[in-house]
């Protein structure tokens, strides 16, 4: 017997709304080999999409951040010691 796909109601765990999984979005990602079920409403998913585009992966643009704002930091900066020592 052929189990036949019927839309799914889910809660959104950013907002709390509930929105519809539809039969077709399910086929979709079926045929991507997406195996959970969306866990956010559109507007929520492209409300996050629209944050990590604005912060590029914030995890790593901290880090390089960091790194270019002052070379001098370690106080090896020769010029300085040069002229405290004479």
């Amino acid at each position: 017997m052929k189990e036949t796909m019927q839309d799914i109601t889910i809660v959104c765990k950013d907002c709390g709304e509930e929105f519809i999984f539809t039969v077709g979005e399910q086929k979709f990602f079926k045929e991507k080999g997406l195996e959970h079920n969306p866990v956010r409403c559109k507007a929520c998913r492209d409300k996050k999409r629209a944050n990590n585009d604005r912060n590029n992966n914030p995890r790593f643009s901290d880090y390089s951040d960091n790194n270019s704002t002052d070379n001098n930091s370690s106080g090896n900066n020769n010029s300085d010691n040069y002229s405290e020592n004479n």
